[in-house]
Parts: C-alpha cells; sequence; structure tokens
C-alpha cells in the first residue's frame, strides 16, 4: 500500500456534501485540499500553513479557483475565522509540532459548526518497521529519527498516532473514533516511502545524531535488499474521525 493510499485512507473519512466548508491545517502545497476539490465541486476550502513557499505553490495550483483559499500564518497563535465557520476541519501530521495543543483543539472547536466534523491524522513514528540482520542497530536508527526535532518544528512526539484518542476525545471538546491503516513499502527505490526516510537516516549521521558506521552499514543491507527483492518498510497511521461536542 503506497502513500496515495494512505491519503485515500485520511480524506476518505470526510463526509462531502454540497456547500460545505473545509479547513485544512498544515495545507503544504494544497494537494489535499485540491483532491479534495475534484471530488466536490459545489464547496469551499480554506487551507492554511506556516509555509510561504507552500502557499505560494498551492495558489499557483488553484490558478485562479475561486473556491480555494490559502493564507501563510502560524496557527499556534489562533485561527483567524470565525466561530462556527466550518463543516470540517482537516489535518494530517501536524498536531505533533504544536506545543499547545489543547488550545489549537479548543480553537478547532470554536471554528467548527454544530456536530461539525474533524478528521486528526497523524503518522507514528516509532512503529517504523525496517528489515535487517542487525535489530539493533535498526532500532537505534529509527528511535533517533523518531526523537529528532527538526528546525521547522516547534515541538515533537513520535507517539502523535497513538495519543489522538487522548488529546481529542480526551479533550471533552468532540466524540469520535480512531482507525488505523499500515502503509507498507516491498521497493527500495526514489519516491517510496521507506526509502525517502532512509534518506533521512542520512541526514541525522551527518548531523551527528546516529553514528556514520551505523547508517552506512544500514543502507547497504537496505539496497542489497531491495536489489533481491526482499526489501521491507512498513509504518503505522491513525486517524481520528470526530464531531464537535456542544453548541
Amino acid at each position: 500500500m503506497e502513500k496515495k493510499d494512505l491519503k485515500t485512507f485520511v480524506l476518505g473519512k470526510l463526509e462531502l456534501r454540497e456547500g460545505m466548508r473545509v479547513l485544512d491545517l498544515g495545507c503544504g502545497p494544497g494537494g489535499d485540499l485540491l483532491a479534495l476539490g475534484e471530488r466536490l465541486r459545489d464547496a469551499s476550502y480554506d487551507g492554511v500553513d506556516a509555509s510561504a513557499a507552500a502557499i505560494a505553490e498551492a495558489e499557483a495550483a488553484a490558478a485562479g479557483d475561486g473556491r480555494f483559499r490559502f493564507r501563510t500564518m502560524d496557527i499556534s497563535a489562533g485561527l483567524p475565522f470565525e466561530d462556527g465557520c466550518f463543516d470540517a476541519v482537516y489535518s494530517i501530521n501536524l498536531l505533533e509540532c504544536i506545543v499547545d495543543k489543547a488550545a489549537l483543539l479548543r480553537e478547532i472547536h470554536r471554528v467548527l459548526k454544530p456536530g461539525g466534523q474533524t478528521v486528526m491524522a497523524h503518522l507514528d513514528f516509532d512503529t517504523q518497521l525496517f528489515d535487517g540482520t542487525d535489530k539493533d542497530r535498526v532500532r537505534r536508527l529509527v528511535q533517533a529519527y523518531s526523537d529528532w526535532q527538526q528546525a521547522w518544528m516547534d515541538d515533537c512526539d513520535a507517539w502523535m498516532g497513538r495519543r489522538l484518542w487522548k488529546h481529542l476525545n480526551g479533550s471533552g471538546l468532540f466524540d469520535g473514533a480512531v482507525d488505523a491503516f499500515v502503509l507498507t513499502d516491498t521497493r527500495f527505490e526514489p519516491g517510496r516511502y521507506g526509502y525517502d526516510r532512509a534518506m533521512d537516516f542520512g541526514a541525522m549521521a551527518k548531523r551527528g545524531l546516529v553514528t556514520e558506521a551505523d547508517y552506512a552499514a544500514f543502507l547497504q543491507e537496505q539496497q542489497a535488499l531491495g536489489e533481491a527483492g526482499r526489501f521491507f518498510y512498513s509504518i503505522t497511521m491513525y486517524a481520528y474521525d470526530g464531531r464537535k461536542k456542544g453548541g
């Protein structure tokens, strides 16, 4: 199951209907909203992201389609929208990076209409699995990646996938359920999720977060497994599908 299947899993949880308004938090270059726009023409879509470059890319991709509105902003400062103006709020791989998660959830609750839907999905990075002969080495690399707070992240929690339930249902603001999707890769090649994460391990080695020896041995083995048709990688995504409680 590839990355496109993962997105199908998450986006498929949104209950689309004519005339609705959808907000994507951390929309990046807008691909998810544009895909939703293909499925539902009679709707409006808002996307926000901290990256001005990503928003510029999203605006270019929307090509002046008035159904889409994108803006650059730091959502940790709150959401610049009126109370109860969205039918659905969607986000993927964002909550981990927010320091005050409870404040963001209160803002999501505020901007949702009564009974509005929120779909929050997150990869659980400690569930990454690479096959290999040296289990301890693979575990060291995966754990280091899980705990790596990158420059663009205000916070880091590799267990956010498994903690969606605690944060969202535990807030008392939403009533929902959690589902899971396992992304698997059996080909070690550029553009595949497992391959790209292996390259990230190389970036950690350059920063001294893991040893060059560990990474070199790991990469050599993964390449050999790929050439032999024996490469295997997986990671689990969890998705919370909930409804706003209260007015």
